[in-house]
């Protein structure tokens, strides 16, 4: 029997997002379900309402009576148990993103700038100390347009703090998104009071738990400290931090006593991923630095097992998820756009191909039906004269 005056509320890892005409449920962005028409109106009924509301709403929506939208409810409620949960409040925890009709990304990587005061070997934007930023109007305008669409932003470079409006970028963007920061740790503490007031998440990379391993990595003297003594002042202003890391031949001892020494430091997430051969990662010795053996992979899994307070990630392992009908076979283009410092709007949210960009944000229809008609036509064409299909398909 419903408790006609609890709310309905979407369990930890369940996103709901419109994708055209139909809404879908995605579950810790690796699975996905896509809903039926009445599933649909049930789902929006009960957003930020108490089950007797939303019946009231359903009942006006479906041209049906009281007791029938009650019973649509408990139905659907018993359907998908494991995905929805009872609460006394609600707390606006019940979002839907994407607008219906439309076709808004769940998830946006902004390079500010391909401008960093570090020159890491692995940079897929070979980032150098000169470089071009983004314009800031353009992009405030095109995000206004994003609000309460777009879930997540993702705000790199470059180091995206040497933007000339770091500052008024974040605050744009406060309350209104989910915001991460991509950092290479360098100078970002000055805007330590912005992230936080945002509720953003810092990013940073440490290549390893040895300094001058990680300075030669990283192409700078000193960049360790700063980047250790970086995380302590933001774990002490209240910030979150992620840390990634990336495994290479024999170096499972270093991730562990990194792992160790993070920990000390109050870091609860660390990321363990492979370089993907891109920007200055082809001219680096791939091969044999990082043709990781999988029995060292096996070991690493093993010593981490028990670590319940690191939250390790293995990015190549993660599993690629594509909508139906999607362009590629992954989410580029659908879940993961990406905009870089030119402006320029793509489907990957690593990587950019001439030929393939979605358009700019200075175009007005981007997220239309007809503009994403136009642009899968556009896709078949380059496909047609670039042999291999997506060029991001085994990196």
């Amino acid at each position: 029997m419903l408790n006609e005056k609890l709310y309905i509320l979407p369990q930890k890892g369940v996103e709901i997002h419109w994708w055209g005409k139909d809404l879908y449920l995605f579950i810790n962005r690796q699975t996905y379900i896509k809903t039926s028409r009445m599933e649909s109106k049930i789902i929006s009924a009960m957003r930020d309402n108490i089950i007797g509301r939303a019946a009231e709403i359903l009942k006006r929506e479906t041209h049906t009576s009281i007791a029938i939208a009650r019973e649509l409810i408990e139905l659907f409620l018993k359907e998908y148990q494991e995905y929805f949960i009872e609460a006394e409040y609600s707390r606006g925890e019940f979002n839907i993103s994407g607008e219906k009709g439309s076709y808004y990304p769940l998830e946006l990587h902004v390079s500010l700038t391909n401008k960093c005061p570090q020159s890491c070997f692995h940079c897929y934007k070979e980032a150098t100390k000169c470089g071009t930023d983004i314009d800031t109007k353009a992009l405030i305008e095109f995000l206004e347009k994003t609000k309460g669409k777009v879930r997540e932003i993702h705000l790199s470079g470059g180091e995206p703090s040497v933007h000339g409006n770091f500052r008024e970028i974040i605050r744009a963007l406060e309350g209104e998104y989910k915001i991460n920061v991509l950092s290479s740790g360098i100078g970002i503490d000055i805007y330590y009071k912005d992230i936080h007031e945002s509720n953003a998440v810092l990013a940073v990379t440490i290549f390893s738990n040895m300094p001058k391993l990680h300075d030669k990595l990283a192409g700078k003297e000193g960049s360790y400290s700063e980047i250790i003594q970086n995380i302590k002042s933001a774990k002490e202003n209240g910030i979150s931090v992620v840390v990634t890391t990336f495994i290479r031949n024999n170096n499972v001892s270093d991730i562990l006593e990194l792992i160790d020494s993070l920990e000390c430091i109050g870091v609860k997430a660390i990321n363990i991923a492979r370089i993907a051969p891109l920007g200055r990662a082809k001219d680096y010795d791939v091969q044999s630095d990082f043709s990781i053996r999988q029995e060292d992979i096996d070991i690493l899994k093993e010593k981490i097992k028990n670590l319940n307070n690191v939250n390790t990630i293995f990015e190549d392992e993660e599993e690629n998820i594509s909508l139906p009908n999607s362009i590629f076979s992954c989410s580029a283009g659908t879940l993961v756009w990406s905009i870089n410092e030119l402006g320029e709007v793509h489907p990957c949210g690593v990587s950019s191909v001439n030929g393939m960009e979605i358009g700019t944000i200075r175009d007005a229809d981007l997220f239309s039906s007809k503009y994403r008609k136009m642009y899968i036509r556009k896709i078949k064409d380059f496909r047609g004269k670039n042999a291999g299909g997506c060029p991001f398909v085994g990196l």
